[in-house]
């Protein structure tokens, strides 16, 4: 794909401190153009960005947003993804509130699009809504931006040191801190799954700070409150779901993406027929399985 200074767009879907993601028409196809929001992108930021283009590229994943390459465009070096015309969640998060019943299905798909992944020995390690496309209008989810994907079984498992901290924040895991002295899998993914839905269902992340350390220890030790005590439309058992994702101890968490597609299919099925949700108890329709690989 030839690079031309006309292909750059105008239109910006999303940026923040790191990244800026436009749209473009590249010979008459819908392109996302991202690249680093910085003027000079260090080697460190570049490498990312190449490693996470590449890992996509590799991957045979519905629901992963295809790459279509990495190349120059006006003296920037940008990843060329396929458009389907979604927005990222943060933005629809920034626009309106998000429907309980809609927070639901957006978690389903993103949770089948986890599943997949996982099955093909990948952790996401950003799962959030910068990094999550919806399209409101077909109902279609995609997840993009591999930067810091890890691939288990082909590589180390991923251990955080005490000094590095991968990922946003708001959405890490209690195990990818570094202060657990434990290794992080797939749950780890599962964990920023139900910041994300808490976030949709709530309007707000469960944990809020401006001190990064007050951000790691909330994550560590500080319990969230339940959605359903701030958006009181949300059912209690849906809280229930958010709450088994959120668990500190990952053997506490949702061990498979199936276990958790089923909840959210009853909780959906019930709110959609009734209106409320009955007895339930979150995670009985989950495998026991170690280390949630499907």
């Amino acid at each position: 794909m030839q690079s031309e200074p006309e292909d750059l767009a105008a239109e910006s879907v999303i940026a923040d401190a790191s990244w800026v993601v436009t749209r473009a028409t590249r010979a008459g196809r819908a392109v996302l153009l991202r690249q680093s929001s910085k003027a000079r992108p260090t080697s460190p930021d570049l490498a990312k960005l190449q490693y996470g283009a590449t890992l996509s590229q590799s991957l045979d994943v519905p629901g992963v947003v295809r790459v279509l390459g990495v190349e120059p465009l006006r003296d920037v070096v940008v990843v060329v993804m396929e458009d389907f015309g979604g927005l990222p969640l943060r933005c629809l998060l920034d626009q309106r509130r998000i429907e309980v019943l809609e927070a639901l299905t957006i978690a389903r798909e993103l949770a089948k699009i986890l599943g997949a992944l996982h099955r093909a020995h990948v952790v996401h390690r950003n799962v959030e809504p910068a990094n999550i496309y919806v399209d409101a209008a077909s109902g279609a989810v995609q997840l993009a931006n591999f930067d810091i994907a890890s691939r288990l079984g082909r590589e180390r498992p991923v251990f955080a040191g005490a000094g590095r901290l991968d990922g946003t924040l708001a959405y890490i895991s209690p195990e990818s801190t570094g202060r657990m002295n434990r290794h992080a899998d797939y749950r780890a993914d599962m964990y920023s799954l139900g910041v994300t839905l808490d976030e949709m269902l709530a309007g707000r992340v469960p944990f809020d700070a401006a001190d990064p350390m007050a951000l790691v220890h909330n994550h560590l030790a500080v319990a969230p409150e339940p959605p359903h005590r701030i958006r009181p439309t949300v059912d209690a058992a849906v809280s229930a779901v958010v709450m088994k994702l959120l668990a500190k101890d990952a053997e506490d968490r949702y061990q498979t993406t199936s276990g958790l597609i089923a909840d959210l299919e009853e909780c959906s099925s019930q709110l959609t027929t009734k209106g409320t949700i009955g007895d339930f108890a979150p995670g009985a329709r989950d495998p026991t399985r170690a280390h949630g690989t499907c």
